[in-house]
């Protein structure tokens, strides 16, 4: 029976381990994810939301960091993607 005691705790404790693991690399994920989008918007995203409904344009916090041709969206067989006032 002391035996079955020990090794009932030792699992126990390997997964208490493996959750902080997987808590603490939970973490540095939605640290990276909010990195690279706003917050606002990520939480929407984990939340199940539809990426297109995410999509906002506010004059003035639009940039760009790369150009891509007109078509390029067309080449890969996606729909063209509309233009929005005051966008370059």
């Amino acid at each position: 029976m002391d035996c079955a005691c020990r090794k009932q705790r030792e699992k126990s404790e390997q997964i208490a381990k493996t959750m902080a693991s997987v808590d603490e690399q939970q973490q540095r994920t939605e640290q990276l994810l909010y990195s690279m989008i706003p917050k606002p918007t990520a939480i929407r995203l984990k939340n199940g939301e539809d990426p297109i409904n995410t999509w906002e344009v506010t004059a003035g916090q639009v940039s760009t960091s790369a150009r891509f041709p007109a078509d390029f969206g067309q080449s890969l067989g996606l729909p063209p993607v509309p233009d929005f006032p005051g966008c370059p």
